[in-house]
């Protein structure tokens, strides 16, 4: 007789999908894929650098003294970011994620991909794809929407001494989603976590949802109490430096955020299967029809031409060669390429890998 798996959902006890499956039984497992032990990877892969920098930030009770004089085993144990026999040390999928070189080796798409959409056709947009620790790329990605993304407008009020000052985005409500991203993310499904930031919003976007028994109807509360963690080891080193709390208050951060700099409410979403998770912060109605996408438009424009110069100095140039020059991602520049030679302005001459290009016009 064929075992089949039921569920309760609302009044309702029904049988459960293959999708419904998967969860229930990531539910039961005795131990949470952050805190599994990485049977492919080994003691090597982990970095003494990536630690003592996570020790430092995080002002450890384990000084540099102690780093020094102790086996690295040792300090690996005390983290507890490896585990096994003694003849068998392996690292933990969490002592990956955070500090080895690149997680990806062993658990794939544990990134963050940053796409910035200039106009609403999408003819114009940049690509970052973030690799390494995923706190360093939490950082890095909200160290760039900072300095090329919010935009702050000051704005001069009648019988008021003091300006009012107000921003396209709060950054402390980006902060809290993408952080709850990077928290909640499961790491054993191959997506990375997606930040879309079109004209008149900044979308994330990650797999799976939120863990049962929270609904798409939960999530449109401000307040949201989970029961269940996906992550908790993740977690831990997230609040140890200070990039989420855990405690369920990320919801009312969000809505605080964005009510107190005039902007309008998050949406959050999810399906029926909390196969994803989405949360999206409207841009503030102040900067809706400004003219700052333009002009990044008009930059993306000028880099054409930049490349076009610099293929006339040296027409053996590749693209990540021009990346470097010109301080975008290769493939930015490959796409440049290809709208420049669709324009016939440029020909490449020989096989893909290396020849010359001709410049045309």
């Amino acid at each position: 007789m064929q075992k089949a798996y039921f569920i309760r959902q609302g009044s309702v006890t029904k049988k459960a999908t293959l999708q419904e499956e998967q969860v229930l039984l990531s539910l039961a497992a005795k131990i949470p894929f952050d805190d599994r032990i990485c049977h492919s990877a080994s003691l090597d892969d982990l970095s003494l650098l990536y630690i003592r920098d996570f020790l430092r930030k995080v002002d450890s009770d384990i000084t540099e003294k102690d780093i020094q004089s102790m086996p690295f085993e040792q300090l690996c144990w005390q983290m507890q970011i490896i585990g096994g026999t003694p003849e068998f040390i392996r690292p933990k999928n969490v002592g990956l994620l955070f500090f080895s070189e690149n997680p990806e080796k062993y658990i794939p798409y544990a990134r963050i991909e940053l796409v910035r959409f200039y106009d609403d056709v999408g003819d114009h947009f940049d690509e970052k794809i973030l690799h390494g620790p995923i706190h360093l790329q939490l950082q890095e990605a909200l160290d760039y929407i900072r300095s090329q993304v919010i935009v702050e407008k000051v704005v001069k009020v009648d019988d008021k001494a003091e300006a009012n000052r107000t921003y396209n985005y709060p950054y402390t409500a980006i902060e809290e989603v993408l952080s709850n991203a990077v928290y909640h993310k499961s790491y054993d499904d191959r997506n990375p976590i997606e930040v879309r930031i079109e004209p008149t919003s900044i979308i994330v976007y990650s797999l799976a949802g939120p863990m049962p028994p929270i609904t798409n109807d939960d999530l449109q509360n401000e307040r949201v109490l989970s029961r269940n963690y996906r992550n908790r080891r993740i977690g831990d080193f997230l609040k140890e430096l200070d990039m989420t709390e855990g405690r369920s208050t990320g919801f009312p951060k969000i809505y605080r955020a964005m009510r107190n700099n005039g902007s309008p409410d998050p949406v959050f979403k999810t399906d029926d299967l909390n196969q994803y998770f989405l949360a999206e912060l409207p841009i503030h109605p102040a900067f809706v029809g400004d003219n700052v996408a333009q002009d990044v438009v008009e930059n993306v424009v000028d880099r054409m031409d930049l490349i076009v110069l610099l293929l006339k100095e040296d027409n053996t140039l590749s693209a990540a060669q021009l990346a470097k020059q010109l301080g975008v991602t290769a493939r930015t520049i490959q796409r440049d390429l290809e709208k420049l030679s669709k324009a016939e302005r440029i020909k490449h001459i020989g096989p893909d890998k290396g020849g010359h290009w001709e410049i045309l016009k």
